[in-house]
């Protein structure tokens, strides 16, 4: 999912005039970080993790990440590339590799094993695409979103219909930005995670399950077997996966099933395709018969 989205993201932005760099605008790039550290600082960010964010290797503010996360809806996800054969396949082998995590983290909160292992097949083909983005650079840009020059050059990107949307877009995802630097930041000083390495997907998600920092601090659940949180370690995405969907309404009632999937991700088609994808999971592979 994240591999073809990036490729798709890609041809988005370099096919519009709006370029990744911020030149075009009234304010110069110093101006615009002053406006960013301002509003961070009120927003609770601390100076010290925000000298050691800018201070990290591939820590950079670009605005192809505003322009992504504001104009998403211009994006349609083909879902039904999820409900191949291989990727049956695929998660049968997953299933079978984790079954005794599997079978420890279903007791606990009863989330079934093939909806766990869909749900991380959709996200990242199960820890194959985890995405290479650098997660700060991707939230400290977003936060920028809401700098009026910055939105009114979005605004111009979109049809007549759109165009009195997008300023409430630029806040609401600029908002949003503010809060899940908060939650890096708890996530360096109370986990003591080096988060200015952190590297995900252009929406700021990362792991084998795509958590965002705040869900991360909220959902997150070390494996059976583990001390120390990784959600690139299968056993630890298992299980932080079936805690977020319990904890959000997983129950045997198929209506809030999809209410739990829809609080992962905003999208109908998202949550019936996991569904979808685990009934195959579930179905006994068809055994080819040998020829006499």
């Amino acid at each position: 999912m994240i591999k073809k989205l990036a490729l798709i993201i890609t041809l988005f932005v370099s096919g519009c005039a709006y370029t990744p760099e911020f030149s075009a605008a009234k304010l110069t790039d110093e101006e615009r970080k002053d406006v960013l550290l301002s509003k961070l600082k009120l927003a609770g960010v601390q100076q010290d993790f925000i000298d050691m964010i800018f201070k990290s290797p591939r820590f950079k503010l670009d605005s192809k990440y505003i322009k992504m996360s504001v104009l998403i809806f211009k994006l349609k996800s083909d879902y039904t590339q999820f409900l191949q054969g291989y990727v049956v396949a695929n998660g049968r082998l997953f299933l079978k590799k984790y079954r005794k995590v599997f079978a420890k983290v279903e007791k606990i909160y009863g989330v079934p094993k093939e909806v766990i292992t869909a749900l991380i097949s959709v996200e990242t083909r199960l820890g194959r695409n985890t995405g290479s983005e650098n997660i700060a650079s991707v939230f400290f840009s977003l936060a920028m979103a809401d700098q009026e020059d910055i939105c009114k050059s979005l605004v111009a990107e979109v049809e007549d219909d759109m165009k009195p949307k997008i300023p409430e877009r630029c806040q609401r995802k600029a908002d949003w930005a503010r809060g899940e630097i908060l939650s890096l930041q708890d996530m360096y000083i109370k986990r003591s995670i080096p988060v200015g390495q952190l590297s995900g997907s252009f929406a700021g998600a990362f792991g084998l399950p795509q958590f965002v920092p705040s869900s991360f601090m909220k959902w997150a659940s070390p494996g059976p077997s583990n001390d120390r949180l990784d959600l690139y370690e299968a056993d630890d995405a298992i299980t932080s996966v079936a805690n977020y969907l319990k904890v959000n309404g997983w129950t045997i009632n198929t209506d809030e099933q999809r209410a739990a999937l829809f609080h992962y991700n905003r999208s109908q088609d998202y949550g019936n395709t996991i569904l979808q994808l685990a009934e195959l999971l579930k179905a006994k592979p068809v055994s080819k018969k040998k020829k006499i």
